[in-house]
């Protein structure tokens, strides 16, 4: 399957929208004091003004088949300036066909250096996704910190991309 991963322009920012809603809300799906109202989610209109965050879209067969944003925000003080994946959607219908797995890799091997994933607790799917991603892409050599304090509640993975 032919996979690409695309910076999305300005132009693009309704498309990203639109996923980003339906992410928020398959996230939430059971906190019903959770909205997925994009003015929620504080840090998207900066995904078009802060050099260090890049917003993507996933295309499977030249079809949208999800987004990831990436950035350089991290939650571990030993992780500063390391590259990170804020938020990763594969729509329903490309799932379980590998375009994950072959995403992360991608972006991986197109930003080589440290890396920190952070997955809240209640993302149950999240959490398997990135114990197994990380783990294969990593051969094992990775960091993985459960956290709850303030900050974050959740596991947090800590490798180098090659």
């Amino acid at each position: 399957m032919d996979i690409k991963i695309e910076q999305a322009c300005l132009n693009q920012k309704s498309t990203l929208e639109k996923l980003l809603r339906e992410y928020l809300l398959e996230l939430h799906s059971t906190d019903k004091e959770v909205s997925a109202d994009i003015k929620d989610y504080k840090y998207f209109d900066l995904y078009w003004i802060e050099q260090e965050r890049i917003p993507c879209l996933i295309y499977a067969e030249e079809k949208v088949a999800g987004f990831i944003f990436i950035n350089e925000y991290s939650v571990l003080e030993e992780n500063k300036g390391a590259k990170a994946i804020a938020e990763f959607f594969i729509l329903p219908e490309f799932r379980n066909k590998g375009i994950g797995e072959k995403v992360a890799f991608m972006v991986f091997n197109r930003f080589p250096g440290k890396w920190e994933i952070t997955v809240m607790k209640e993302n149950k799917a999240g959490l398997k996704f990135w114990d197994k991603i990380v783990a294969i892409y990593t051969k094992g050599k990775f960091q993985k910190i459960i956290m709850d304090s303030n900050i974050h509640k959740g596991s947090v993975y800590s490798f180098v991309s090659y």
